[in-house]
C-alpha cells in the first residue's frame, strides 16, 4: 500500500476560470503526475494549512471545467493569476507538495510496520493455539502436553503409550 510520489507537471492551458468581471484569470489547475490518494490529499491539505506567507491563496485538489466543453481537468486548483502563481506562490506550493509526499510516505511506512507486527502476532497465535501446519486439530493446551511427551525420556514415553492403550 504505497502512495506514488506526486509531482506538479505544469498548468492546464484549457482549464482556466476568470473573475466575474472577466478582467483577469483567477483560477488555475496544476497538472499532477497522477491521481493522488486520499491519504496524500489529507497530507497536502495539512501541509498547505501550515504554510504561512502573506499572500497565501486557496489551493486544493479539485477540478475545473474546460471552457465551453463538458470535460474537466483535475489537479491542484489555485486561485491566482499565472503571473502571481510563478512570482509568488509556486515555491510554496511545490514545497507543500514535497512535504505531502514525505508525510504520505511516512504514513505508508507506519501502516506497513503495523501490518507486519499484526502478521507476526497472528503467526504466533496460530502456532501456539491452532497448531498451524499440523491440521489444526489440537485444542488449546494439547500442544503443551504433546511437547511435554516429546521432551520426556524414551522409557517414560513408552510407559505413557502403554497406559493410554490400556484405557
Amino acid at each position: 500500500m504505497s502512495t506514488d510520489h506526486v509531482r506538479i507537471l505544469g498548468i492546464y492551458e484549457d482549464a482556466l476560470a476568470t473573475s466575474h468581471a472577466g478582467d483577469h484569470i483567477t483560477t488555475l489547475v496544476l497538472r499532477l503526475s497522477g491521481d493522488p490518494s486520499d491519504d496524500w490529499i489529507s497530507a497536502f491539505n495539512l501541509e498547505w494549512s501550515r504554510t504561512d506567507y502573506l499572500r497565501k491563496r486557496s489551493v486544493h485538489v479539485g477540478s475545473v471545467r474546460v471552457h465551453n466543453e463538458t470535460e474537466v481537468r483535475q489537479g491542484l486548483v489555485v486561485h491566482t493569476s499565472p503571473e502571481d502563481y510563478v512570482s509568488i506562490h509556486k515555491p510554496h506550493v511545490e514545497r507543500a507538495v514535497e512535504r505531502a509526499n514525505a508525510q504520505a510516505a511516512w504514513r505508508d511506512r507506519q501502516q506497513d510496520a503495523t501490518v507486519a507486527r499484526a502478521n507476526r502476532t497472528i503467526r504466533a497465535i496460530n502456532a501456539d493455539y491452532y497448531a498451524a501446519g499440523r491440521g489444526g486439530d489440537e485444542r488449546p493446551g494439547e500442544r503443551a502436553a504433546v511437547e511435554d511427551r516429546a521432551a520426556a525420556p524414551p522409557e517414560r514415553r513408552e510407559t505413557e503409550a502403554t497406559d493410554r492403550a490400556a484405557t
